[in-house]
């Protein structure tokens, strides 16, 4: 599996064809897809944590686009702007944002597999 990052939005695709650079991104279009080395995004590289305020103001403006995160009142408030559209989740905890966040799966799915992987 290779994870391929569009130059122009931002936005990751995975696929298991090792030649699928300089394809069509399935979100914007743009020509110009890049094998990325991990198939996770480092967190720490990809998705930026904000303070509430910068939130508001990504969420407001859906600018700079990207991956971002905040903590408010215990829940982690997710949001994907990678396309622009400031598409915006809350959860519980971090480990089911983080599969939100770097796949296409709902939040009912990233729940589902999470809740999959803990005992009791």
């Amino acid at each position: 599996m290779t994870r391929y990052r569009c130059l122009s939005c931002g936005g990751d695709q995975y696929s298991a064809d090792p030649s699928k650079a300089n394809e069509p991104c399935i979100y914007c279009g743009n020509r110009g897809t890049t094998a990325m080395k991990d198939l996770m995004p480092d967190k720490d590289e990809d998705i930026t944590k904000l303070t509430k305020e910068q939130a508001s103001e990504v969420i407001e403006t859906r600018t700079p686009t990207g991956l971002f995160y905040t903590k408010e009142n215990g829940l982690f408030i997710g949001i994907d702007n990678s396309s622009g559209d400031a598409w915006t989740e809350e959860f519980t905890d971090f480990e089911t944002f983080l599969l939100w966040i770097t796949t296409q799966l709902t939040v009912e799915e990233a729940e589902e597999r999470i809740k999959g992987r803990r005992i009791g």
